[in-house]
C-alpha cells in the first residue's frame, strides 16, 4: 500500500515538473488513436468488386427488336406507258357499214361547219352579175385605198348611187352605225345564227329593232365607201354565220 502510494506521488512529481511533455504525450497518444481508427474504417481502396457487386451491375442483355418494315401498295393510275394493251377485234368493212361520204348540194347551201342549211337561204341586194369582187377568206385581195392584202370575207356588189338596197332575208335590225371606215351600216339578224350587214349606205330608211321582210328596202347605196373608195360604187355586203364570215352565195337562191 504504500507502495502504491509512492508511485502515485513520483507520477504527479513528475508531471508537474513536465507538464509540458504531459500534455504533448496526450496529445500523440489521442492521434495516434484517431489514425487507428480511420485506418481501419476506411474502404478498400481496391477497385475489384466483390461477386454481390458483380452480381448486381451486370447488365441484362437484350436482343434489338427489328421494326418490320412495311412496303405501302401502289396503285398505279393508267398511262399511256403502264397501260396494258389489249388487241381487240379489227372492224371489218362491208357494204353495209362503210360510211358515205354526201356531196354538197348543188345549190351550195353549205355553212362554215360543213353542216347544210335546209332552210335559210338569202337574195342578194343585187344580182350576182353585179359582184365586183368576190369572198375571200385564204386568199388575200390588194386593196389600192389601203394599200394593202387582205383576205375580203364579203361580196362587193355594183351599182348606182341612190339605188334601193333591199334585205337578204326576213329578220331584225340590231344595228345601224356611220364611221369613217365603212359609212353607214345596217346588220341585221335571221334565223339559225345568220347575220347579214349592209355597207356603204347614203341614206338608212329603218330603225334599230324593226322586222324586216326578205327584199324589203333599208336604205339607198352612197357614192363611195371609205375604206373602198378607190372602187366604182358598190355595196359592201357580209354575211355571218354564228359570228363567223361565210361567202354569201353559198347561201344565194
Amino acid at each position: 500500500m504504500k507502495k502504491t502510494v509512492d508511485i502515485k506521488t513520483k507520477i504527479l512529481n513528475f508531471l508537474s515538473k513536465n507538464s509540458t511533455y504531459a500534455i504533448f504525450g496526450a496529445v500523440m497518444l489521442v492521434v495516434v488513436i484517431i489514425t487507428s481508427i480511420g485506418i481501419f474504417s476506411t474502404p478498400s481502396d481496391d477497385p475489384t468488386p466483390s461477386p454481390s457487386h458483380i452480381a448486381e451491375a451486370t447488365p441484362t442483355y437484350v436482343a434489338p427488336t427489328r421494326r418490320p418494315t412495311v412496303t405501302p401498295s401502289v396503285t398505279l393510275r393508267p398511262t399511256p406507258e403502264n397501260t396494258p394493251i389489249i388487241p381487240g377485234p379489227s372492224a371489218t368493212l362491208t357494204p353495209e357499214n362503210t360510211p358515205t361520204v354526201n356531196d354538197p348540194p348543188s345549190d351550195g347551201s353549205q355553212d362554215v361547219n360543213g353542216e347544210v342549211s335546209k332552210t335559210f337561204s338569202i337574195v342578194l341586194p343585187f344580182s350576182k352579175k353585179s359582184v365586183i369582187n368576190g369572198y375571200s377568206n385564204e386568199k388575200p385581195v390588194y386593196s389600192a385605198t389601203l394599200n394593202e392584202w387582205a383576205c375580203h370575207v364579203a361580196l362587193d356588189l355594183k351599182c348606182n348611187e341612190n339605188d334601193a338596197v333591199n334585205c337578204a332575208a326576213n329578220g331584225i335590225v340590231i344595228s345601224i352605225t356611220e364611221d369613217s371606215v365603212y359609212g353607214k351600216s345596217v346588220t341585221v339578224e335571221h334565223s339559225e345564227g345568220f347575220v347579214t350587214v349592209y355597207r356603204g349606205l347614203k341614206e338608212v330608211m329603218v330603225s334599230k329593232d324593226e322586222l324586216l321582210s326578205q327584199g324589203q328596202a333599208l336604205g339607198t347605196a352612197a357614192s363611195t365607201i371609205p375604206f373602198e373608195e378607190h372602187m366604182e360604187t358598190h355595196i359592201h355586203f357580209e354575211l355571218q354565220k354564228d359570228g363567223l364570215c361565210v361567202d354569201p352565195l353559198t347561201f344565194t337562191k
